[in-house]
């Protein structure tokens, strides 16, 4: 299969491109105003490399939420500008949830907390177990204080996301930590789909029809 995947949840603008012969192909950059800017760029860059053309896509993968409200926007914007008038392109189109595939920074069995950015005194998170490389709920997405986070942190756990230099406990030095672009990056989004579609259980990836898609901008 061709599984194109865009990440721009966060401050992170992150396309990879997996194609049939399992040939991985991939940008990403940050910063302000960056998913506006280099999106569109990223996608014409690694199709050309790849040899492939939109048309030939099997999958088309980008982030539901939560996240940044523009970022998801400009994201969700490009699925429908790529897949318009899809009756003539054979291309599935998948939402994922942005805090799940943040956990496939993680090894299998182990507990990994995954945060975003959100309001000031706040972090999106939520925290997995790998089982078959499928993420299962230990915390709930949702949206807590950054006290709150603190207190679920151990020595032996892993965090991943943007917003970890805002958190302040006492066993961030004896955890392992993923951050910014190592951690947010449009290859988890396509490890996560094949995982659940290997597992046969969708249960972080939801098939839309492009033109009905919205994000969801709030855990």
């Amino acid at each position: 299969m061709n599984i194109l995947a865009l990440e721009t949840s966060t401050p992170v603008c992150s396309v990879a491109l997996k194609r049939a012969d399992g040939q991985v192909f991939s940008r990403s950059a940050s910063g302000r105003g960056i998913h506006s800017e280099k999106t569109f760029l990223f996608v014409k860059e690694v199709t050309e490399e790849a040899g492939i053309s939109i048309s030939d896509l099997d999958v088309l993968l980008t982030t539901s939420g939560p996240g940044s409200y523009t970022g998801l926007r400009i994201g969700a914007s490009a699925a429908r500008g790529m897949l318009f008038d899809s009756d003539d392109i054979p291309t599935k189109f998948y939402a994922l949830n942005t805090l799940a595939a943040l956990s496939m920074n993680g090894s299998e069995g182990e507990t990994i907390h995954c945060v975003i950015n959100a309001r000031r005194t706040h972090l999106y998170h939520a925290a997995f177990s790998l089982t078959s490389g499928v993420p299962v709920t230990i915390y709930e997405p949702d949206t807590r204080l950054i006290s709150e986070i603190e207190g679920m942190l151990k020595p032996s756990k892993i965090i991943a996301g943007t917003g970890i230099q805002r958190i302040e406990s006492q066993y961030l030095k004896e955890i392992k930590v993923f951050g910014d672009e190592e951690a947010v990056t449009a290859l988890n989004l396509i490890r996560l789909y094949e995982a659940e579609r290997d597992s046969g259980s969708f249960s972080w990836c939801r098939e839309f029809d492009p033109d009905e898609f919205e994000p969801v901008y709030h855990a």
